[in-house]
C-alpha cells in the first residue's frame, strides 16, 4: 500500500515543472529544479532509524532476557526509540514524492511535506554563505548536499550556532552549485 501511494504522487510529478507552480511566480522562469537521488536521500535517514530501532529492541530484549518487564514506563522507553526510528523511515518515503529543488534568477526554492506541501522561499539577496559537500554516502551516489546560509541561529545552552537551508542528495551537485553561484555573484553573495 505504502508502494501505491508514492507511486501515484509520484506520477503526478514526473514532469517536475509542476513542484513550484503553486507558489510560482509568471513572470520568473524555473533555471533548474530537481529531486533528490532516492537511495541516498532515504538511506541517510533509515541509517539513523535503524540504530534508534536498534537501540529499543536491545533494550526491550535484555530486560526481558533478566525476568522480564514489569514496569510500563519501561516497556514505553523502549517503544519509542522503535517508534521514532519507524516513522522517520516512513515519513522520508511518503515526503519523497513531493520533495524537488529549484531556482530562478532571483529566488532558491524548496518543497516537501507529506500530506499537505511545505513550500521555502530564498529571495537570492538575502543568502549570506552557500556551500557544497559530499558525505561519504553521497558520493558513492554521486550526489551532494547544498547548504544556504540566510543569518538564521539557534542557540543552544548559550552559544550560538549557524541555521543552514539544504538541498540533500543532489544528482550533479558541483554542477548545480557552479550554475547557481554565477548567479548568486551577480547577487554578491559569499560563496564558500
Amino acid at each position: 500500500m505504502l508502494t501505491a501511494i508514492i507511486e501515484s504522487r509520484m506520477n503526478y510529478y514526473s514532469t517536475y515543472e509542476h513542484a513550484f507552480e503553486d507558489i510560482g511566480d509568471r513572470n520568473e522562469r524555473l533555471l533548474w529544479v530537481n529531486k533528490p537521488k532516492l537511495l541516498p536521500y532515504i538511506t541517510i535517514r533509515a541509517l539513523f532509524a535503524l540504530i534508534l530501532i536498534a537501540v529499543g529492541l536491545f533494550m526491550y530484549i535484555n530486560a526481558k532476557s533478566k525476568g522480564g518487564i514489569t514496569n510500563p514506563l519501561f516497556s514505553l522507553s523502549c517503544f519509542l526509540p522503535i517508534a521514532i526510528g519507524a516513522w522517520n523511515i516512513i515519513s522520508a518515503l511518503l515526503a519523497y514524492p513531493r520533495t524537488f529543488f529549484g531556482y530562478t534568477e532571483k529566488k532558491v526554492l524548496m518543497q516537501t511535506g507529506i500530506r499537505g506541501q511545505k513550500f521555502t522561499i530564498i529571495e537570492m539577496d538575502k543568502i549570506i554563505e552557500v556551500s557544497v559537500s559530499s558525505n561519504f554516502l553521497e558520493r558513492k551516489f554521486g550526489t551532494g548536499t547544498i547548504k544556504f546560509f540566510t543569518g538564521k541561529t539557534k542557540t543552544d545552552d548559550g552559544s550560538a550556532s549557524k541555521v543552514y537551508d539544504s538541498w540533500e542528495s543532489i544528482p550533479n551537485h558541483l554542477e548545480v552549485y557552479q550554475d547557481l553561484n554565477k548567479i548568486l555573484e551577480r547577487h554578491k553573495v559569499k560563496v564558500v
